[in-house]
């Protein structure tokens, strides 16, 4: 195996010696589907072989491709731009998968890697790193989502733990949502995803146990609904009350009326990979669906589930590997957690 992914990497850049493309091999621990991903997009196999290089040269250690800030990039009507990369100090992620926007336009990230949330200022500056590893108050274990309540109370789908995690703006932990592990009426299996709607409603994706769950901001279980979900994975809601979800390896979103019925399944273009991630958000008359497989953006009519616009990210310094996580603000502007890059994207739509 080896040799062979050594001259699959030796004739694909002048730079790129077979010592780096076996250096390259044990930086990836042989994680082939990460292999895979990195075969696909030549752009970030080539960012690590410099690192690697760099590293040689300097005795420094390897990092993954890390980003600063970056100038905005037009691209098709929309404009974009990142921040982060890997790493624990605040500004850079570990596998970031959540994000959510708060009433005032400040974007919080579910940092995975790091059990921890950023809350970042419009402009990308941290304004808060709170939380760290573990099964206490105020602890999470790889947070999977992310939601804000209009009154800034900040719900964190704590996977680890099977529960959501509530805090404040100032990240000070408030309390736990839900009854522990368990397939009950209000436990938890998994949680991936969490969100608030105008309701005032928690709606949590309970992966694991493939519903909906619906309580108070307070803690509250109001209903159960989605009857045939299958692994839903993300959470929105609508300003008009509607619930959309998607599922692991799922071809659509699913729209769901506010008490739980099935009003429509949006079919989407799914990839020829078994295991499509999509995730949604609401956009006014609109939704956005991120296609970790394809690396593209779709907005979407709500109503008919027409594809009204299309961005494939591959540009050399803004392309997604991974895109899954996205929120949206004002209906114009997403945030998009890059998955394979650590970082975050944001995309502006011209006007």
């Amino acid at each position: 195996m080896r040799a062979v992914v050594e001259e699959l990497l030796v004739p694909s850049h002048g730079k790129l010696s077979r010592v780096t493309a076996a250096r390259i091999l044990e930086h990836l621990s042989f994680d082939l589907s990460r292999l895979r991903r990195l075969l696909l997009h030549r752009d970030s196999l080539l960012a690590l072989a410099d690192d690697l290089e760099d590293a040689s040269r300097g005795g420094q250690k390897p990092r993954h491709a890390v980003w600063g800030a970056e100038g905005w990039r037009s691209c098709k009507g929309w404009m974009m731009t990142s921040i982060g990369g890997w790493g624990k100090d605040e500004g850079n992620f570990k596998s970031p998968c959540g994000l959510a926007f708060s009433p005032t336009g400040q974007v919080l990230v579910a940092d995975r890697g790091n059990h921890r949330v950023q809350i970042l200022s419009d402009n990308g500056r941290v304004l808060k790193a709170f939380a760290s590893r573990g099964s206490g108050d105020g602890e999470l274990e790889s947070p999977s989502g992310v939601a804000v309540s209009e009154d800034g109370r900040v719900l964190v789908a704590d996977r680890g733990n099977n529960r959501i995690s509530v805090f404040n703006m100032e990240g000070r932990w408030l309390y736990h949502i839900g009854n522990g592990t368990g397939v009950e009426a209000g436990e938890m299996q998994g949680p991936c995803g969490v969100a608030t709607s105008r309701r005032n409603e928690v709606l949590v994706a309970d992966c694991g146990n493939h519903r909906v769950q619906v309580f108070t901001l307070d803690g509250n279980l109001k209903r159960i609904m989605g009857e045939g979900l299958r692994y839903p994975i993300c959470v929105a809601a609508r300003k008009s009350g509607e619930v959309l979800v998607t599922e692991r390896g799922g071809s659509s979103v699913k729209v769901l009326s506010p008490d739980g019925r099935l009003v429509a399944s949006l079919p989407l273009a799914a990839s020829r990979q078994t295991r499509n991630e999509f995730h949604v958000c609401a956009m006014g008359e609109r939704i956005a669906v991120s296609d970790a497989a394809s690396h593209v953006v779709r907005v979407l009519d709500a109503g008919s589930g027409e594809v009204l616009s299309q961005l494939l990210l591959q540009h050399h310094d803004t392309s997604l590997i991974s895109p899954n996580a996205l929120a949206a603000y004002d209906d114009s502007l997403i945030a998009l957690a890059d998955h394979a890059r650590h970082s975050i994207v944001f995309v502006q739509e011209e006007k």
